[in-house]
């Protein structure tokens, strides 16, 4: 899901236009002081990819669901026939559910407790599910739901982690089928999922069984405002009863079975190695389709939104081929896009296995922002990173959010023309993250790490802030400072390890290590755990006139605890420069150079691959020599730093930044 730091208000998007019109006006300023990062050299290839496997290995349930969707009443009347196999080492004496919807029941769930949601949302009409009954005829058709009760730790008041105990365990290896039935409240859209009018996203809607793991323990949790899912992987055949008058989308490949008398229609999708499952319908969606390959687009939206569509294939497109070449081919023959109606909100940037939701605004594109192009990549980046390299976003974020925040700002920069978020040049999606990270580290120090859980963060303003934020600069410096800009020899191997499997972020630095060695792997570590960063600015700058021209000392200043490479590079009088390479080991160094013209510019880091450094303006200073002495013996040359452009730069964003921190609150 996109953060929406960016575009949460009227105001944060009128703040980023100002930012792209400034810039374009003070593109030295933006490219020098903000770390627009230079189009780099071709990345270097990533090695071949070990065989992947053809689908997943731990199909603990496969789901067979039918729904009525009555859009009325907002209801979901349905049943659902679990197919289980106690794929764990252990008996299973207990089943956990998710039921999502109870998040938006009342005021005081886990969900909603603080009043708000990431969206910006109060609850309207509150949502619901109820279990009618669970039976097996493994346990003779008793009602075993009778005996659920609700289990979110230390939440009483919250009712989306059900426990169910069985009568009897089930061994290892053995099976099991359960009949449910069930009614689903569809709430007022907060976020993610729920009504708007007569619009429907329908995501987390039936009662879910929670991930088990090869311990036979479940990875349970309540629905979290900051979290999303985890689930094993399964196969679905889903039936969707709608009046005939709705247009719908879904994960799987959908075909429609025909209509009723009454004015119903019934749809059929089946998706196979999936995490989850999720829908939509609105009687105004207008659908088309294209061929990305072997890959069939269904995209959903309103009608008059051919601009946004075609920006949306032309990413797609683009994104598809860059993508299967570092992680992987698309599993799926179908992908299902929502552009959901204006006054939808919170459906747009949201990820789903198969299907995803973007933006339904037209005035950024026509102003030349590319919030369309930006969410796109974003959420099908996702159908990698967690929708097949399923990896458990509520104990690691990074894993999920982090990544994908990564490739996105390499795809809008490297592979679009101009590169960056805006249609004119000047503005880099990475000087964005910079700015807007640091511009709200300065008001809201944190000093939770990038590898805690989503409850150790105390809200998503918080989570936002190091996830989308600290992480993406994190990973943007550690691939430049172990020679694989990109990482992509570490998340080509990453990807292929892990597709259709559950890794953690061990594996992560376990990786990381294979391709780039251990200095590397302590590098992340530090950066992932600790927050440990690098700070570098200009010390003192000398330069003496000698017989064949001049003697420099330059000295560079160190903070923090990362031990990275980076140029140093000088820039003479003649137009000549040379750049030598240092090592942050020590908190001082001191570098020489001789040189026959006169030295009037250093550059410390002069493309901005140290993204963690917070204050790239004492980086780079410019000098003015003072006349020489013809008279006497050669004396030293006074050198003095130009620092208006800096000042400049600095008085821009520090207005720039006020203006998104306003809009954004």
């Amino acid at each position: 899901m996109v953060a929406r730091v960016l575009f949460n208000s009227a105001w944060a998007r009128v703040s980023l236009v100002l930012v792209s019109l400034l810039l374009t006006g003070f593109a030295e300023l933006h490219i020098s002081a903000q770390a627009a990062p230079a189009r780099p050299a071709p990345a270097i290839a990533p090695p071949p990819l070990p065989p992947r496997p053809a689908q997943a290995e731990d199909h603990f349930v496969d789901y067979e669901l039918s729904v009525r969707l009555d859009p009325g009443a907002r209801t979901l009347h349905g049943t659902a026939e679990l197919q289980l196999k106690n794929i764990s080492s252990a008996p299973l004496s207990n089943l956990y559910f998710h039921l999502y919807f109870n998040a938006f029941s009342h005021k005081n769930t886990q969900f909603l407790r603080a009043g708000r949601a990431r969206s910006g949302r109060s609850l309207g009409a509150p949502g619901s599910v109820e279990v009618h009954s669970l039976t097996s005829p493994h346990f003779g058709e008793t009602n075993l739901w009778e005996s659920a009760d609700p289990n979110s730790p230390g939440d009483p008041d919250d009712k989306t982690d059900i426990r169910v105990p069985l009568p009897a365990p089930i061994a290892p290896g053995a099976s099991a089928a359960f009949r449910l039935t069930f009614t689903s409240v569809i709430p007022e859209m907060v976020e993610r999922s729920g009504v708007a009018r007569d619009f429907f996203l329908l995501g987390q809607w039936f009662p879910k069984l929670a991930k088990l793991e090869p311990d036979g323990s479940f990875r349970h949790f309540a629905y979290h405002s900051a979290g999303e899912f985890y689930a094993n992987f399964a196969n679905y055949v889903v039936r969707m009863d709608v009046p005939d008058d709705y247009v719908i989308g879904s994960t799987g490949t959908l075909e429609q079975l025909g209509e009723s008398a009454q004015g119903r229609a019934v749809f059929r999708a089946e998706a196979r190695n999936v995490v989850d499952f999720a829908w939509t319908a609105w009687p105004q969606f207008v659908k088309s389709e294209a061929a990305l390959g072997p890959v069939r687009v269904h995209l959903l939206g309103p009608s008059d939104t051919d601009a946004l569509r075609a920006a949306t294939l032309r990413t797609l497109s683009g994104g598809l081929s860059q993508l299967e070449k570092q992680l992987g081919s698309y599993p799926y023959a179908d992908l299902t896009v929502v552009i959901p109606p204006p006054f939808a909100g919170p459906a747009e940037g949201m990820e789903y296995p198969q299907f995803i939701t973007t933006r339904s605004g037209v005035m950024l594109p026509l102003l030349g922002v590319r919030v369309v192009e930006l969410v796109t990549i974003h959420e099908f980046i996702h159908q990698w990173f967690q929708s097949v390299i399923a990896s458990d976003e509520m104990t690691s974020p990074f894993l999920d959010e982090s990544i994908t925040a990564f490739l996105e700002w390499i795809y809008m920069d490297q592979h679009l023309v101009p590169p960056g978020v805006s249609a004119w040049p000047g503005l880099s999606r990475a000087a964005l993250g910079r700015f807007l990270f640091f511009s709200q580290a300065g008001h809201n120090q944190t000093s939770t790490k990038i590898a805690s859980s989503v409850d150790q963060f105390r809200d998503f303003g918080e989570l936002a802030q190091v996830i989308y934020g600290r992480a993406p600069l994190a990973l943007w410096t550690l691939g430049h400072g172990a020679s694989d800009p990109n990482l992509s020899r570490v998340l080509s191997r990453y990807a292929a390890q892990f597709r259709f499997r559950h890794p953690t972020l061990t594996d992560f630095l376990r990786v990381v290590e294979q391709e780039l060695g251990g200095d590397a792997r302590r590098q992340a570590h530090l950066m992932l755990h600790e927050n440990a960063t690098l700070e570098l600015r200009l010390g003192e700058v000398s330069s003496e006139r000698t017989p064949s021209g001049y003697h420099s000392t330059i000295q560079v200043m160190h903070e923090g605890a990362l031990t990275l490479k980076y140029p140093l590079r000088l820039v003479f009088a003649d137009g000549s420069s040379v750049v030598q390479m240092g090592v942050s080991d020590q908190p001082t160094k001191l570098y020489q150079a001789n040189h026959r013209a006169a030295l009037v510019r250093v550059e410390l880091d002069p493309d901005h691959h140290i993204l963690l450094d917070s204050n790239l303006l004492d980086n780079r200073a410019s000098f003015t020599q003072a006349a020489p002495n013809e008279q006497g013996p050669t004396k030293p040359k006074a050198l003095r730093r130009d620092n208006k452009q800096g000042r400049v730069s600095f008085l821009l964003f520090s207005l720039v930044s006020w203006l998104l921190q306003w809009g954004a609150s």
